[in-house]
This record gives C-alpha cells, structure tokens and sequence, in this order.
C-alpha cells in the first residue's frame, strides 16, 4: 500500500488516533495510541496508551504458540516487525517465522474509544500447520482499577477491567478462550492448510461501563471493518506525497511528517464548526475541549505558517480550513480584549506577522478567489493593529515586539529573556528589530499582491507604501562595517558597543560618575542574597542627550523578579551617569548595572534573507559572509544565536529550532544560494532523523552540541518542512496536473514524486513528467517554467 517498509531500525514515531475526517470525538473521550517497535519484554511489538493519563499503562499486543514455543520476541522472527501501511487511524505491521509462517497485524481506530483489527496468519509450508494466536492485553490500573481478567457472557469469551472512569472490554471472533497466564489473552488455535491463511478479528472497546463496551464490541465484531479500514488508507495515499530519494530515511521521515500533521485534527460532534485542531494530541495529553478552544490550541501564526509547510498541497483543503477558523479565532480574541483596552493582548498570543503570507500561498494553490476575498478585511485589520495605533488610527511612530516569547526561540533571545540565570533581561519593547521589520515587509508585499487579484487599488497604494516605509527602517538597521542587520535602540537608532560594566554589593548609593561617548540605554540586573523578592525602588541619575539633569527612579511595583533575579531598562537615554540608588535591598543583595546591548545577533536578525526584504547587496553581503563565518557550525543546523563581541553566557545552552531554521534556510535559497540550502537541509534532516530514531517522536528544538531533542514530542513545530525541500531542489506542485520547476537539484541524487497519479523525477536540471492522464512532459534547463497537463506539447 505505501513504499515504506519500516522497522525498529528505521525512524518510527507511530501515532494512532481517531481521524477527524472519519469519526466524531466528544470532550475527554479522546483515546490516543503509540505503535512501539523496539520492545524489550515478550512482545514483538505494542500499541499502548494511558487513557489521557486514567490508566498507568495499557498495553496490546500479538503473541504465537507454534511446535510447542512460545514466539513473542522480535528476536524470535526471521523478518522482525515491520510497518507495511500507516495512516493517522491505522497501522499495519508484518513479521515472518523462517519459512514456516508469516503474519500480518491490522489496527485501526474507527472511533476514539474503540480499537479494532484483524490478525492474519499465512502457511509457508508444503504442509498443514497448527498455530496459537494470542492477543494479550496489560493494564496497569489507577486508583480502584482493575487489570483485565477472563470473563465469560454466554459462550463468548472476554477480557475485561477497569481504571479510573474506563471499562475496557477485547473481544475477538472464532470462539477464543481467555486465559490469564503470562498475560490476559484471548487465544485461539488455528489449522491453517498449505500457503493458505487464516484470519481473526479483533475489537478493543473502552468506554464508560462494561455493558456499553459489550453492546459496542458485539456491534463491531459482526460488522466488517475491513471497507472502512480500506477507504481510510487510500484517503491518506492520496493525501500524502510520496517521495524517493538516495535516502530511504528521508522518504520515510517525510511519508511520517504529513501524516503526523493530520493527527491534530479532531472532530468534535454537537459543534457548529465540527473540525478542530489539537496542539497536542498523545497518549498522556489527549483530552480534547470541543466548547472554548484554549488558547493553547490556537496555533500561533509561526506553527500556522510552519504546517502550511508540511501539509501543502496534499491537504490543502483540510489546512485552508484551519486557516481560516484560526484567523477567525484570533480576531474573536483581539476584538474581545479590545473592547476592554488590552490592545497588546493579539500580538503576545499569536506572535509573528505572517498570515497574509500564509494565506497567499494557499491562494496559490487553491486558486479559490472567493476565499480569498473573504480573509482578506481581516488580513488588513490584522496588518494595520501591527502599524497603526488601534484607538487613534495613526501610524505608529515605533513597530517592535512586544515580549520576547512572539518569536518562540528558545535560548537564542538570552539577551531579552528572564527566566534563565544567564539570560539579561532588556526590554525588546524598546528595540528596533530587522526580524519584524522584515516579516512585515513580506506581509505588506503579500498584502499588494493580493490586492491586485482583488482589483483593490486603493489598498494597492496603502500597501506599497508600506513596502517603501519598511523597507527603509529594515535599512536603518544595517551596520555596513560588520555586515549584518542589527537590533538598535527605538529611541537613538544605534547599536552601540558596551561601555559600561559595573557590578558591585549593593548600596544606598554608589557612586560611578561616567561620561558615554555615545547616548546609552541603561540595564540594573539585582540578585537577592537568599533568591527572595524584594520591595525596593531604584534611582539612576545622569544627565539626558541635551545635557540636562536626569532621575529616573524605577518603582517596586515595575520591577519583576524571578528566583531572586530581577533584570531592569532604563526609560531615558543616558549621556553622563553619576550615581546610581537603591531603597528596600539588603545589603548581601548584588547588582550589576551596564549599557544595554544591542548586538548580539539571533537568527530572526536573517529574516530578510527570507522575506526578500531590505537592498539586494546588502543580502547578498548576509548570506555569504554568514555563511563563511559559520560553516563550522551546520553540523545539526542553524543555531539560534552564535557568539557576539561579547560572547555567550557560559551555561547558555544553544539549539536549533526546526520552524526557525525552515524559515531561513527558504531565505538562502531566494538568495540563490540554493547548494548551501541543500547542505543546511541535509544537516537539519540528519539531527531531526536522530529523533525519531533514538526518541521516536518528531521535536522542535536540538541541542547544537550532541544533537539531543527537546520540548514537546510530536509538536507540529518539529514536523519536517516538505515544501522546503521541494523548493531547494526547484520544485513547487500547485495540483496532480501542474507543477513549477527551475534551476537545478543540488541534492546528491535524483528526486522522485508521485501524487494522486502525478510522476516526476528531477535530476540535476533535467526533470521528466508524466501527469495522471498520461501526457508526458520535459523541461532539461535552470529556467523557471510552469508545466501542466493541458500543454498541447512536450516541454523541452
């Protein structure tokens, strides 16, 4: 069914859910399960879950009786386990014993609170054979539970128990027996003739009660599963693009990444909007709210942006319909904190500005001008809250951020953080940042281009004003003698280098008397003796720009502190500082006080090289000389900070960032820097394949030193890129029947595609083509060409 055959020695992170486009989910009934391969008990393989965290552990697996041995290992098995099909709803896994059997495993979740299936046993042998199948069933129960134990109704036999408010019940058909050594089973011996085969089926119901488990487990087991099993796989084959590189892993990371994106989605039943999308969905994190959406399910624009990535053009339909509910969501959110004057509260939840961007790409795709012209007073409304003061209507004299945590970087913004001990602190409110320069740029240029389609002149002059407008202050953040785009102050537009560094026990008052040859933002970092908080007030005198006397007193009720720590940012600009003054410290209690730093670079400070922003020279000056200064550091990817003038924090654990490091590696390649695009792609896949090999799971942060995973497993933000990929190698599919392709493949091997009846293959620049009606089609140069199936000839 699919061109992968995986093992426990291939990446696997197997994730099984009910699929929100075939089934209904109701609040906390959502049940999650996770396929393992690589089991070290008597199992060869086995799904299991906690129930949302109601069970301790459940698991459920085969077993096999043959000439009196107990096969249950993955050892035991001349071909050990191996996944043949999986889709976001079911898993079909393989195994052989010598030339004697082979048998196939089929799960399948038809609804979140059942599992179903069928175990499949084939007769290699020249004559009849006799074989025990097993299903063995262990839960470790919370509370008063207990684990499942034979049970009998009638002439059936069952295995049923208990945990927390779950009653799980397995049923299996042709009269097996139960039994409960080693584990709860049903078993049942088989006779199987020569090189035939012989089926059971399955079911697994957990429900509230018992009795609704046995009137469910008895509905599924007379009915055949098999028909919606089957049309469940070839939905996801036609959902997903299969791709062949040099690198089987890669294909299989990529097959499992479009997949992973789909299991987020749930339907949720007595709903007016019915599909939704769960941030989360595991075997301990399962229970979905279909009422209020959190907030925690709201996808910032970033994540929007990122899965964009990985579902298009295979699920367009589903992902186009997730934008728009989530744009919806959002404004729901800004118009209801507006109507209460928390005006900051839209951009702090949803981050970055990119939905315009992201909806454009979808357009390009989908070709749908309706759906276009539907989001598109909310993309301007959403534009102009980052640019125009939303009371007034004026255009806002400085753009910044408004909390660090907008970018989601992790460690890279140590600068602008305070959770961490080696983190400073700065107030990124009072910075000037190219990252949102640039972002904005690209949104303003989405936003002209979108007025163009919809014939909107006047929002065509409001937009390319605001190109030229962002575009010059992107410009003002250029430091010729260093070559980068660089954070400055929002008051003086400078960057300067630190002239002050002065810690020292603290005082009422400590003298320092010191004269700036450039006009300084000051930065007091205090540290409690006993990690405690204190009430105090603070007091830094100087003198202002103009010469005149300056006080600046920084109140208690001002000041955060965080373990003991507590980071402060002068309001004023200082020439001159005298003295600084302290009341309600102790006199243990430590301070530092310096000019804040404006240069240590992040890796948003990149983002025009993605968002083609800024004066071509000027990127093309970024992306080689970064590249040279940092070839030595792509062994996992692009870090999310690297040393400045001043250096790192010595305990400052550096990461890479999957979402990030999508973003700007598409940056290198607008700059035609496609070949290190490739080897930063190659680096990034090697250190995202070492986490679904060693840690099952996709992940969006690695440490740059071993390559270790972090954060949440399976997050959609670890998920790879696909489009990425397609794009460095100069490939974009807008549907079976067209494609772009340009310049060359700078991959070591051919790229091999095949969708919904679509087949090419790019090698180097020669890319040859069959579409689903058979019409063939080459194109053997660099230049970007659009190539469909209704062309009256072939391209060459």
């Amino acid at each position: 069914m699919q061109p992968h055959s995986l093992d426990q020695t291939n990446p696997n992170a197997f994730i099984l859910v009910s699929e929100g486009e075939f089934s209904n989910c109701l609040p906390n009934s959502d049940q999650v399960w996770v396929l393992n391969l690589d089991t070290r008990d008597l199992q060869p393989f086995s799904l299991s879950t906690t129930y949302g965290l109601r069970a301790k552990s459940m698991h459920v697996f085969p077993g096999f009786i043959y000439e009196n041995q107990h096969i249950s290992k993955p050892d035991d098995f001349t071909k050990p386990p191996r996944v043949t099909c999986y889709t976001a709803a079911s898993v079909q896994i393989e195994a052989s014993y010598g030339n004697h059997f082979e048998f196939t495993f089929t799960c399948y979740l038809p609804e979140p609170d059942v599992l179903t299936g069928g175990i499949q046993i084939r007769n290699l042998k020249e004559k009849p054979i006799e074989i025990t199948a097993q299903l063995a069933v262990k839960l470790v129960p919370i509370g008063k539970g207990q684990p499942l134990h034979p049970e009998k109704s009638g002439p059936n036999h069952f295995l049923a128990g208990k945990t927390d408010a779950l009653e799980p019940v397995l049923f299996m058909t042709g009269g097996p027996t139960a039994i409960n050594n080693p584990f709860p089973a049903l078993t049942i011996q088989l006779n199987i003739q020569p090189h035939q085969s012989q089926d059971v089926s399955w079911v697994l119901v957990s429900k509230e009660t018992k009795t609704k488990g046995l009137e469910k487990a008895r509905a599924m087991i007379t009915n055949s599963w098999q028909d919606v099993f089957l049309a469940n796989v070839k939905r996801s084959e036609r959902q997903n693009i299969q791709i062949k590189t040099g690198n089987s892993d890669w294909d299989a990371a990529f097959l499992l990444a479009q997949i992973h994106a789909r299991t987020h989605f749930v339907n949720c039943v007595g709903v007016e909007n019915k599909i939704k999308f769960s941030k989360t969905r595991l075997p301990d994190q399962s229970s979905v709210n279909q009422d209020h959406p959190s907030q925690s399910n709201i996808l910032t624009n970033l994540e929007l942006h990122h899965l964009c990535q990985v579902m298009m053009p295979g699920s367009v339909d589903l992902f186009a319909d997730l934008l728009e509910k989530q744009i919806g969501n959002q404004l729901e959110i800004e118009n209801a904190k507006a109507e209460e004057n928390i005006f900051s509260a839209r951009k702090t939840i949803n981050g970055c500005p990119l939905l315009a961007t992201t909806v454009l790409e979808v357009y390009e795709v989908t070709q749908n001008l309706a759906y276009l012209k539907k989001l598109f007073p909310y993309l301007t409304q959403l534009f102009r809250s980052w640019v125009s003061d939303q009371v007034s209507g004026d255009e806002k004299a400085h753009i910044v951020w408004e909390t660090a945590s907008q970018l989601q970087i992790d460690t890279g913004l140590f600068t602008y953080d305070f959770w961490e001990s080696c983190c400073k602190g700065l107030d990124i409110s009072i910075s000037e940042s190219p990252g949102l320069y640039a972002m904005l740029y690209r949104e303003a240029k989405a936003l002209y281009e979108i007025s163009k389609i919809l014939g909107e002149r006047f929002q065509l002059r409001t937009f390319s004003r605001w190109q030229k407008e962002l575009f010059k202050r992107l410009e003002n953040c250029w430091q010729e003698e260093n070559g980068v785009y660089s954070y400055q102050d929002i008051q003086t537009h400078l960057s300067p280098e630190r002239e002050l560094y002065f810690p020292s026990p603290v005082k009422n008052r400590v003298e320092i008397r010191k004269r700036f040859s450039k006009p300084q933002r000051l930065q007091c970092h205090i540290s409690s003796s006993d990690e405690h908080t204190r009430v105090c007030n603070v007091k830094i005198t100087g003198r202002s720009i103009q010469g005149e006397s300056l006080e600046e007193v920084i109140k208690s009720s001002d000041i955060l502190w965080v373990f003991g720590r507590a980071h402060l940012t002068s309001d004023n600009i200082f020439s001159e500082l005298t003295a600084i003054s302290f009341d309600g410290l102790k006199p243990d209690d430590k301070f530092i006080l310096e000019t804040a730093d404006f240069t240590q670079q992040d890796i948003s400070c990149l983002l025009p090289l993605w968002a083609d922003a800024g004066a071509e020279a000027h990127r093309q000056t970024l992306a080689s000389s970064w590249l040279d200064s940092h070839k030595d550091a792509f062994s996992h990817g692009i870090p999310e900070t690297w040393p400045g003038k001043g250096g790192l924090p010595e305990n400052l654990p550096i990461m890479i960032n999957v979402l990030w490091n999508t973003l700007i590696i598409e940056g290198f390649v607008k700059q035609g820097k496609s070949d290190a695009a490739s080897i930063l792609f190659a680096s990034l896949m090697e250190t995202i394949l070492h986490g679904l090999g060693n840690y099952q799971g996709f992940y969006p942060l690695f440490d740059q030193k071993n390559g270790h995973p972090s954060g949440q497993q399976n997050a959609i933000t670890g998920l790879i890129p696909l489009q990425l990929f397609l794009k460095i190698a100069g490939i974009k599919i807008f549907s079976p029947n067209k494609l772009a392709v340009w310049g060359n493949n700078p991959f070591p091997w051919p790229i091999e595609v095949n969708w919904q009846g679509l087949s090419f293959v790019k090698d180097n620049v020669h890319t040859s083509i069959i579409f689903p009606n058979g019409t063939t089609a080459y194109h053997d140069s660099g230049k970007p060409v659009l190539i469909s199936s209704e062309m009256d000839h072939e391209q060459s």
